[in-house]
């Protein structure tokens, strides 16, 4: 066994499932549904000692911004066992671990790997079957994603719903609240001037959330089911051009759409200030200079 313990248990499960990647960094063998939701068994280790780690099957949404994993959709496995990996044991929690993840780890991957299961996760009753998780139904985490699932399924009824609650029912306290407050205000104007808008900036937050976690950007494009045939065309500084998927029926990205006019139609069509909207898609379109800058866009 190497001197990181984890890098090996990362390189048995790959081997035993080749259909995922690696990340290092976050200990993580993943891979893609839809093109827009992770799913993956991580090694928590939680502060533990060397060679220790809980091992957590979960799905996250990518198009829900953010610049860390998140187990809202997620649970330990084998009971939340906590594992111990030495030279000496190696070979035997090899096996007993991926026995976990045939076992508990895909089925439960397998109920939430689409935006469509993800969705449903979130609307059935808490606690069953169909959903075993004990999230509150008010829990806004949740129910911003699943607007947003909902948006990217075409389900306009179901999303209004949802980001009308929380932009015009739900109190923020925390700066994190607001925040999410705000994004769902910007989904909703985006909504309101058509639903390709909507998606169309859904699809690239996916985007920049991939990015900000450091994972592979090639593989989630070869994963994905939501295809763009023709690329940015706007110009960086340096020249050379943006390079991203074009939104659809345009030559530009959601971040180089006009964003001017698009700020404008999106305060325009929101019940929201328009101070917190142009501020926010101001910042994604830094976010989204910065990341073609780093040369995610090719």
């Amino acid at each position: 066994m190497s001197e990181n313990p984890y890098r090996f248990v990362m390189a048995e499960i790959i081997k035993a499932y080749p259909g995922f990647l690696i990340s290092t960094r976050h200990h993580l063998a993943y891979r893609f549904g839809d093109g827009v939701v992770l799913v993956g068994v991580l090694l928590d280790l939680s502060g533990l000692e060397k060679g220790a780690f809980y091992l957590t099957a979960f799905a996250q949404p990518r198009y829900v911004p953010c610049d860390h994993l998140f187990l809202t959709y997620g649970d330990r496995l084998a009971k939340g066992k906590r594992w111990k990996i030495n030279p000496d044991n190696q070979d035997a929690i090899v096996e007993q671990m991926l026995d976990a993840i045939q076992r508990d780890g895909l089925p439960l991957l397998g109920r939430f790997d689409t935006v469509q299961k993800l969705a449903a996760v979130a609307q059935a009753p808490r606690n069953t079957r169909e959903s075993p998780f004990g999230w509150s139904e008010r829990d806004p985490n949740v129910i911003e994603a699943r607007a947003y699932s909902w948006t990217l399924l075409g389900k306009e009824e179901n999303t209004r719903r949802d980001l009308y609650y929380l932009t015009q029912h739900y109190v923020p306290q925390y700066d994190w609240e607001k925040e999410l407050q705000s994004r769902s205000g910007i989904i909703l104007g985006a909504l309101d001037i058509g639903l390709e808008k909507a998606q169309g900036l859904l699809r690239e937050w996916a985007r920049e959330t991939i990015h900000k976690l450091g994972l592979s950007a090639e593989s989630w494009a070869s994963q994905s089911l939501i295809h763009w045939t023709t690329e940015c065309r706007h110009k960086k500084r340096d020249g050379e051009r943006c390079g991203a998927p074009a939104l659809t029926g345009h030559t530009r990205c959601a971040m180089h759409t006009e964003p001017g006019r698009e700020a404008a139609e999106v305060a325009a069509a929101s019940n929201l200030r328009v101070g917190p909207i142009r501020e926010s898609l101001r910042r994604l379109t830094v976010a989204g200079s910065a990341r073609t800058a780093g040369g995610i866009a090719s």
